[in-house]
């Protein structure tokens, strides 16, 4: 969790939950419909909190309706190979 980063934010916490099912494909999102209502799947998540104003910082000039995907990286624990993960989500600005 120490490496994860989004739009260059590190986590302030974390758990693992059941929370979602992933939205294929993983990466490469582009619009506010590149995501899914599907609930939990069986499995464990990493959710992790930011702070807000940290992100809104990171996100810099926004708009009403602006749809934004988020980046996000960090690495694998050494014992899993160490290597580099990456991660995106899709947010749509409600109000500026």
């Amino acid at each position: 969790v120490s490496t994860i980063r989004l739009e260059g934010v590190e986590p302030i916490r974390w758990s693992l939950e059941d929370v979602a099912t992933p939205f294929e494909p993983f990466i490469g999102k582009e619009s506010a419909l590149d995501c899914t209502e599907d609930g939990p799947d069986g499995y464990n998540d990493l959710v992790l909190r930011f702070q807000t104003k940290k992100i809104i910082n990171a996100l810099g000039d926004v708009a009403d309706g602006d749809v934004r995907v988020l980046k996000l990286s960090g690495n694998l624990l050494e014992e899993f190979g160490g290597n580099p993960i990456k991660g995106e989500d899709v947010v749509v600005i409600l109000k500026n």
